[in-house]
């Protein structure tokens, strides 16, 4: 996803798949003179146990305030996740006169799910009449289901079939190269040379890195952190593009959809189901992109792609190809469609718009904010113009 640092009064926000939207308060001005040393919030970096459900956090101040106090917290994911291992939750912690400590509740999901100590942490921000001498608590969770739980495994790329879907490795198996001619569509000049077959490219690609792109996944981590009672919904719309696979068999499906934190109805996708998932983390691969609909393509934007999994259709760039030794050996109806080569096929993830999110009341603001739009710049410049040195997305990023 893209990012962009958009200046208001006296700050930033980083704006990455989610706008945020929203004005900053003015600083207040100091005078001349000494001030009174305020009371110092320093908490410790609590141990809880899994199946306590509801603990108490006690936050401590270095002595008694004289007047009434205050300070915002915020529960975000480390390895524990929100709606999954706790309840999200954020506030403002009250400190009324003459009191030296406040209290957090904290509430813990506990399930039978073997899993090793999870993290999550409580981070405060904006004090009132106090100082923060830790602004992130690290909150550990002792698991008490047997632990040894390896939230990802080693990526199998073999994972075969699943609804519309087929890994990659299976398409592999004929779309390969090969120095004696065997090997379909192109193949090295000498033995021993490079392989330039679709699937050995493909397999260094970012598309075959969509989901495994360590950037991508902080930042929609930081995004959940900020907004935890919108992670599902956040996880959900990311996912739709970087795990368009697996997001498009749940929701076809009505499978591994979660409700919490999500405003859908339906259910989101989430992140802790695609870590699990061999075709999410396969990322964006052959049977994705060749079944992708040519109806309304150039109108359907954000991963509005349509997938027809009844008939299983795989669209190829030549208009008139031999189709039966695929017919014979897969699932998929085989046809010709000039759609495949256009930068309409790729519009579909990378022309993006986000919903926005008030950050005074951290809710949907019910408008959009375009976080990304390369085909709408293409339509408009001279390569997509309709005349005669127009060139397509994949000319330029996909050369054959």
């Amino acid at each position: 996803m893209g990012h962009r640092i958009i200046q208001h009064c006296s700050c930033s926000f980083f704006i990455a798949g989610l706008a945020l939207l929203g004005a900053c308060s003015g600083g207040s001005g100091s005078g001349s003179g000494s001030s009174p040393v305020l009371p110092a919030l320093n908490m410790d970096n609590p141990v809880v146990d899994e199946q306590a459900a509801a603990i108490t956090l006690h936050a401590p101040l270095s002595k008694a305030v004289s007047s009434n106090a205050s300070v915002d917290y915020r529960l975000i994911d480390g390895t524990a996740v929100a709606g999954s291992d706790y309840a999200a939750a954020s506030g403002t912690l009250l400190f009324p006169a003459g009191s030296s400590q406040a209290q957090i509740s904290l509430q813990l999901i506990d399930d039978d799910v073997p899993e090793a100590t999870e993290t999550l942490y409580l981070v405060f921000s904006y004090p009132d009449g106090i100082t923060v001498a830790t602004e992130q608590v690290t909150i550990t969770i002792a698991a008490n289901d047997g632990g040894g739980w390896t939230p990802m495994t080693e990526f199998d790329p073999h994972w075969d079939i699943t609804g519309a879907f087929t890994a990659a490795a299976v398409c592999g198996d004929c779309h390969s190269a090969a120095t004696d001619g065997s090997g379909v569509l192109r193949y090295p000049k000498q033995a021993g040379g490079e392989d330039v077959g679709p699937y050995s490219n493909w397999k260094h690609t970012p598309m075959a890195h969509s989901f495994d792109d360590p950037y991508f996944q902080a930042k929609m981590q930081d995004e959940t952190g900020q907004f935890p009672d919108l992670a599902g919904t956040i996880e959900d719309k990311c996912l739709s593009c970087h795990t368009p696979m697996a997001h498009n068999h749940a929701h076809t499906t009505g499978l591994n959809l979660d409700t919490n934190a999500c405003l859908s109805e339906d259910g989101c996708y989430r992140m802790i189901n695609a870590q699990q998932s061999m075709m999410a983390r396969e990322g964006i691969s052959c049977t994705l992109c060749h079944q992708i609909d040519p109806a309304n393509l150039g109108q359907s934007f954000s991963g509005g792609f349509v997938i027809d999994s009844a008939n299983l259709t795989l669209y190829g760039p030549y208009l008139d190809p031999v189709t039966q030794p695929m017919s014979n050996n897969t699932r998929y109806s085989i046809t010709g469609s000039a759609h495949i080569q256009t930068s309409e096929t790729c519009s579909v993830c990378h022309d993006l718009k986000t919903p926005t999110v008030d950050i005074n009341t951290n809710q949907l603001t019910g408008t959009e904010f375009v976080e990304q739009s390369p085909y709408a710049e293409w339509l408009n410049s001279r390569f997509g113009d309709g005349g005669s040195d127009d060139q397509q997305c994949q000319d330029c990023h996909m050369p054959t």
